[in-house]
């Protein structure tokens, strides 16, 4: 028999790493204001949760693998494909066109290159199908494929990594997937090795993160030539702070992480709509305060919408709500 334990920290990460995303995709039209290497711990920090989440599940599980798989892909790919469709139809309309090929239909759901963002989920349910199986084998062999797996494809991003988000192409694709494979492989294996649970305020802890401090500084120093390993370190930082350390619960921030993943979806066609509208009014939105506007305004109103979506039945999935239930929409994690 297991119970669930939520981690409240979670809910601030991935508060956090949604923040982090919306300024990747808001306050990119002001380069003075805009590094995006300083929220690039967005997009692993949902990895890292999910999977982290996702080998918790796991280890419990006590059904067909496939069962599980199913479950996963009844949570993600009805609002994906409704966001796709989404995203395909404003394309359309901004570009004038009236017909769509069949390729292009095609690279949208299975590489999710309608939007920006959208590769995500792809890109998550490829890497469950690709983890999930090594659950059937021992612990220490899991582990140590795992490991191999994280380390040859974090030596192929750092020397191949793609400098755009997937597009129509597969191997552009599969490219820039390659720098996030050691996320998922790393929330699996920060599970499997637990040893933070057991060792939270150890000498060991305090002296990796005291090295990890220093790293990040040298990188940071360095310049772009490390930016994988920056973002690795970064995002590894983070989420094991936010997994040890005491961090009371918050009604607000529990809110704001349920809506989170409704916010990754639509927060993008929002900001463009203001940058569109911006535009068409002749306004210089490159400026300081427009870009931080732009910022301020595109949390404020994805997460206002994705509220107004959740709590009607008919508009959950624009949510990303679906009646499927799993461990990492509610941060929990199954204990024996």
């Amino acid at each position: 028999m297991t119970s669930s334990k939520r981690i409240v920290g979670l809910d601030w990460l991935r508060v956090l790493a949604t923040l982090g995303v919306v300024a990747i995709h808001s306050l990119d039209t002001n380069p003075a204001i805009f590094r995006a290497r300083y929220a690039a711990f967005a997009v692993p920090s949902f990895l890292l949760i999910s999977f982290y989440l996702m080998a918790a599940e796991l280890t419990h599980w006590t059904g067909p693998l496939r069962a599980y798989a199913a479950s996963r892909c009844r949570r993600l790919l009805p609002s994906f494909l409704l966001w796709t469709a989404i995203y395909m139809s404003a394309r359309l309309i901004a570009s004038g066109q009236h017909d769509i090929s069949v390729s292009s239909v095609l690279s949208d759901i299975f590489l999710g290159s309608s939007a920006v963002q959208m590769y995500f989920i792809p890109f998550l349910l490829y890497c469950l199908f690709l983890i999930a199986p090594l659950f059937k084998l021992n612990r220490p062999f899991r582990i140590i494929l795992l490991a191999i797996g994280a380390l040859v494809t974090l030596v192929a991003s750092y020397y191949h990594a793609a400098q755009a988000v997937p597009g129509a192409e597969p191997g552009t694709f599969l490219i820039y997937a390659l720098t996030f494979f050691p996320y998922a492989a790393g929330g699996v294996l920060v599970y499997e090795c637990a040893f933070l649970q057991r060792i939270p305020n150890s000498p060991f802890l305090r002296t990796f993160y005291f090295s990890g401090l220093f790293f990040l500084g040298m990188l940071l120093y360095t310049g772009r030539n490390v930016s994988v390993l920056f973002e690795m370190t970064a995002a590894l930082m983070l989420f094991l702070a936010f997994l040890v350390l005491p961090i009371k619960a918050s009604r607000a921030v529990e809110h704001l992480s349920f809506l989170s993943f409704g916010v990754f979806f639509s927060h993008h066609l929002i900001v463009e709509m203001m940058q569109l509208v911006e535009k068409m009014l002749g306004i210089n939105n490159s400026g300081a305060g427009i870009t931080l506007g732009n910022f301020a305004w595109g949390i404020l109103v994805s997460f206002l919408v994705t509220d107004f979506f959740s709590r009607h039945r008919h508009l959950r999935l624009l949510a990303g709500i679906s009646d499927v239930k799993c461990a990492s929409q509610e941060n929990k994690c199954p204990k024996s």
